[in-house]
């Protein structure tokens, strides 16, 4: 064979081992894209934990429409404070306190329990640093659970119902106690026992027609449940608590006359 027929030979003997490489990693390039695509499949499919959030942000917002005025105690009740105010806040959505103060049913409440605190305060009070302080303390206590009073699971507002299991909110729900944010706050129900507990507390019977009833967890805190439209084939649990909470209180405006 002539050094040529050899060089030819030697050629195609590489090319074919070319051939045969570039096949074996198309195969096998084929085989993991097949086991790739697989994965990314069942990840897809594979059942997700439940939505958790916590509390963002250093938010100040006003929490009261225009100027609160109310008398001040002695001096015959001659003497007043005018009030604005704000709240430094922590919450799941910035805009939830904005959206607060446009409900008529929230200043409502709000003036009254601004008012109810402030009136019950003398002159002095307002001319102390340290009764100003105990002051601004006590009104941001009252004020917090107007502000954020407890949600029922996915309701948009504290008037509303959880649209999964029917349960609403008592008629005494701006007396409760509990301040759990909304995602670490659990209720769990048996509708056909006939059973519900707040987090860790006991156990509670219950007919369906309770409008109003007082429920309470491990540590004392309370929430009033209305339960006439719960859904009777439920069981489950159901996220309870607030959307946020008062940081600090602000005053914009603080004038006694």
């Amino acid at each position: 064979m002539s050094m040529a027929e050899e060089a030819e030979k030697t050629e195609d003997t590489v090319e074919g081992e070319g051939k045969s490489k570039k096949k074996l990693l198309t195969i096998v390039g084929g085989a993991l894209g097949i086991v790739l695509l697989a994965f990314v499949a069942t990840q897809a499919m594979a059942p997700k934990g439940p939505e958790y959030k916590t509390f963002s942000g250093d938010y100040v917002a006003l929490i009261t429409e225009g100027t609160l005025t109310t008398n001040l105690r002695g001096q015959g009740g001659k003497r007043f404070v005018a009030l604005e105010l704000q709240a430094n806040y922590e919450s799941y959505e910035e805009t939830y306190v904005p959206e607060r103060v446009l409900d008529p049913v929230y200043m409502a409440r709000m003036t009254d329990v601004v008012l109810g605190v402030a009136s019950r305060r003398e002159t002095s009070d307002f001319e102390d640093d340290t009764m100003r302080q105990i002051f601004r303390e006590e009104l941001r206590r009252a004020i917090d659970p107007v502000l954020f009073p407890v949600h029922i699971g996915d309701a948009p507002g504290p008037s509303e119902a959880d649209s999964d299991s029917g349960v609403g909110p008592g008629d005494s729900l701006y007396q409760s106690t509990l301040r759990t944010p909304l995602y670490d706050g659990k209720l769990f129900i048996d509708a056909p026992a006939g059973t519900l507990r707040l987090g860790d507390g006991a156990e509670y019977r219950f007919t369906g027609e309770e409008t109003d009833l007082r429920v309470e967890d491990g540590a004392g805190k309370y929430v009033f449940l209305d339960l006439t439209g719960l859904e009777s084939d439920f069981r489950g649990q159901v996220l309870i608590g607030t959307h946020g909470r008062v940081r600090e209180l602000l005053f914009k405006k603080c004038v006694v006359q």
